[in-house]
């Protein structure tokens, strides 16, 4: 009972107003459904046409600027970078509102494209912040229990998109809603405490103990990292800490070189890194391909698979993810649930009933629900106390969903057929399961410290 306390009672303190972050990085995917209704706006056709390049304006900025973010959160701390990302994306929120119904594309292209920059920040900021909340043997269901809230802001976009157009007569309401629960967010963090690193949040749970939050530091101290071990982590043993646990006296100190971009991109030379990477990016690609032909693979674009549906099993997918996370390693999930996705891919290319379509793509979504947040464990792991640099690698990996529109829609412009698309869905799939079988049983046993510039990691 004593365990059980230790895990829950104080993380679930801290873990709100992260997990608040997670939702509000979801506002950005409202962006390919209104485009539909800001296109039906536009009186003049070349605006009509460009209106199509607005969900492109969010990916762009995650190639642009996830590893010079990332480059810089280590000496100005996580905490300010979110608070950045909350600032842009409230301004990324209230121009297009502001500009009013019917104004000029122009302002969306602004608007959006500041709300696509401040999603970039906050993710950078906000995974690793999660992470090390987390202890090592269960960062990938905490950092599952973040995209719970991710999904779960998905899921509401088209339903509040609807009633807003229902209801009042005009979609942008939406707007305005975003922004004040951007506020609520920013503050709430802005007002909590949230500690450097797992060591920080285990060195101060004695402190917390005489408020009643941990009945001792030997219990707050994680199984097999006694209060005794804190000492260690201003010289780290070769034991891979989890994210973002590098000693807290010079984690986020301003005479600390920050760490560069190049040297972001060089821990592309770890293995776990850049499997992890590799993975997110093909991940992605799956994941925006799904969306993108899930309205296409039956006649009706208003039913339950648009998005609503497709989200709401990502959700129950997610919540059991999370459990079976803290269960089995990460190499094991990840390939079990691929072999179940690359089925029903494959089942997808040649059913055409409308109510087996709906079946293969709600649980197609179930198990890509875990998939992301192994994938981030992993390279996370890999990276050891370079969390921080890997973070804005994996974010940056992020932009690659922009592919998939263009290959998707390719394929089916030559086959003539949307159900052809999922061949490139299938080939994500694929990439991901070879990536899983170079993954050692335990993740851990293949990391450790970044390789220097001549020595090259096999």
């Amino acid at each position: 009972m004593q365990n059980n306390s230790r895990n829950t009672s104080l993380p679930l303190r801290l873990l709100a107003p992260v997990l608040a972050g997670f939702f509000v990085i979801g506002f950005c995917d409202m962006v390919a459904p209104v485009s539909a209704h800001i296109a039906v706006e536009c009186t003049v056709p070349w605006q009509r046409t460009a209106v199509v390049f607005l969900p492109s304006m969010v990916f762009l900025w995650f190639l642009l600027l996830a590893t010079p973010v990332a480059a810089a959160m280590r000496r100005v701390g996580r905490k300010r970078v979110a608070m950045a990302g909350y600032g842009l994306t409230f301004a990324g929120l209230a121009i297009p509102f502001l500009a009013g119904r019917g104004c000029a594309v122009g302002w969306y292209f602004v608007g959006f494209g500041l709300l696509g920059i401040g999603n970039t920040v906050l993710q950078v900021a906000v995974n690793p912040m999660l992470a090390c909340l987390a202890p090592p043997e269960r960062m990938s269901g905490y950092l599952t229990v973040g995209q719970i809230f991710r999904n779960t802001s998905l899921l509401l976009v088209a339903p509040l998109v609807t009633l807003a157009t229902t209801w009042f007569g005009s979609w942008n309401l939406l707007l305005p809603l975003y922004a004040v629960l951007t506020l609520v967010a920013a503050a709430w963090m802005q007002l909590t405490r949230i500690p450097d690193s797992y060591a920080d949040l285990v060195g101060e749970l004695p402190q917390r103990a005489a408020d009643g939050l941990s009945a001792s530091s030997d219990a707050a101290a994680p199984s097999g990292f006694s209060a005794s071990d804190r000492s260690a982590s201003e010289h780290p043993a070769p034991v891979v800490r989890p994210a973002s646990s590098a000693a807290s006296s010079d984690a986020f100190d301003p005479s600390v070189r920050s760490v560069s971009a190049a040297a972001c991109f060089r821990l592309l030379r770890l293995p776990l890194v850049r499997i992890g990477t590799l993975g997110v990016a093909l991940f992605i690609m799956a994941d925006v391909a799904n969306g993108f032909l899930s309205a296409r693979l039956i006649p009706d674009p208003s039913s339950l698979l648009t998005s609503t549906g497709y989200y709401a099993c990502r959700i129950v997918g997610t919540l059991v993810g999370a459990r079976l996370l803290q269960r089995m390693p990460e190499r094991r999930y990840l390939r079990l649930n691929l072999a179940a996705a690359l089925l029903l891919t494959a089942a997808l290319l040649v059913v055409r009933d409308i109510g087996a379509i709906y079946a293969c793509m709600g649980l197609l979504g179930f198990t890509f629900a875990g998939l992301f947040p192994a994938f981030y464990a992993v390279a996370t792991k890999g990276a050891g106390r370079e969390a921080d640099g890997a973070a804005g690698l994996l974010v940056m990996a992020i932009s690659a969903g922009a592919l998939s529109g263009p290959a998707c829609g390719l394929l089916i412009g030559l086959a003539g057929d949307a159900h052809v698309g999922m061949f490139f869905a299938g080939a994500c799939l694929v990439g991901m399961w070879l990536l899983t079988r170079r993954l050692p049983r335990t993740c851990e046993s293949a990391t450790g410290a970044l390789p220097s510039d001549n020595t090259e990691t096999a």
